[in-house]
């Protein structure tokens, strides 16, 4: 079962373009977004889950309850601190980055608008997405592989009926929104469940930092589409590929300094938080 709810964001993409192979080149475009947003998931998700899993396990078996609550809300709050800001770029800047990526040769404009909007889906259904990986280990340490599973099937279950629904009338950027929603059905289930047994603890100081987090991202937002409008003809389908690049390169480094000056300044983050996420190795902890 860990294996089968561990991989379900993948499932979810099978089924996905399973249903999308009824039209032409829907499957390739879903291919293209995915590649992009794989590489926060995959670095920060399996990261997150991986560490946390043996941790939460030397906290039970030691009976710290209190601690082990306290790992999975320090672990959302780091994966929330990383992956707010990567939706909010990834929804503004989806057609950009296509661009840079993809467009040249067979890959036209058109291509960009299609596989640029399943990216900004993506991006919204991001953040639930690695929350998984950090929500999973809070029912896997205490040997709970039956609750995860169950969460599995209903949004495989959701995933399906709503691309089934969409796909007709949106295409493959439809077969996204399934996922995404998906994502966070299983994401809010499995939260709600750890509250509701005790096993994850209610922390406003997390939802206001939370909130802050949303904001500095959203200031983060502003200032892309700003310099998005006045520097669009060095990120236009026409100009050359080392202005697109550079171009995009400058923007980002821009947004992501704007972001984590916002958060800390306004309280949304702090050094101990970073230095304790990046300090924290998984052989160190499995003996206990």
């Amino acid at each position: 079962p860990p294996a089968v709810t561990g991989g379900i964001t993948q499932i979810n993409q099978m089924i996905g373009q399973a249903i999308a192979s009824s039209r032409e080149g829907a499957i390739a475009a879903l291919q293209y977004a995915d590649r992009i947003y794989q590489l926060p998931l995959g670095v920060v998700g399996v990261a997150v889950g991986v560490v946390l899993l043996p941790e939460l396990a030397r906290a039970l078996k030691g009976g710290n309850l209190d601690e082990a609550a306290n790992l999975q809300n320090r672990s959302m709050e780091f994966v929330l601190f990383l992956t707010i800001p990567a939706a909010f770029a990834l929804w503004i800047l989806s057609d950009e980055i296509i661009r840079v990526l993809y467009e040249r040769g067979a890959f036209h404009q058109e291509n960009t608008a299609i596989v640029g909007s399943i990216l900004a889906v993506y991006g919204i259904g991001l953040p639930a997405f690695v929350l998984i990986k950090a929500l999973q280990p809070g029912f896997y340490a205490r040997e709970d592989t039956k609750t995860p599973m169950r969460f599995s099937a209903v949004a495989v279950g959701v995933n399906c009926a709503t691309a089934l629904t969409l796909f007709p009338f949106l295409g493959a950027p439809g077969i996204a929104v399934a996922e995404a929603t998906a994502g966070w059905i299983s994401t809010v289930l499995l939260f709600t469940t750890l509250l509701r047994r005790g096993h994850l603890t209610w922390e406003w100081a997390l939802a206001r930092r939370t909130a802050l987090l949303v904001v500095s991202a959203a200031i983060m937002g502003g200032v892309i589409m700003y310099l998005q409008h006045r520097w669009e003809p060095w990120l236009a389908s026409g100009a050359h590929l080392a202005t697109k690049v550079g171009t995009l390169g400058l923007l980002i480094v821009i947004a992501m300094a704007v972001y984590f000056a916002t958060a800390f300044l306004i309280g949304g983050a702090n050094l101990g938080m970073i230095r304790r996420n990046l300090n924290r190795k998984p052989a160190a902890k499995v003996d206990g």
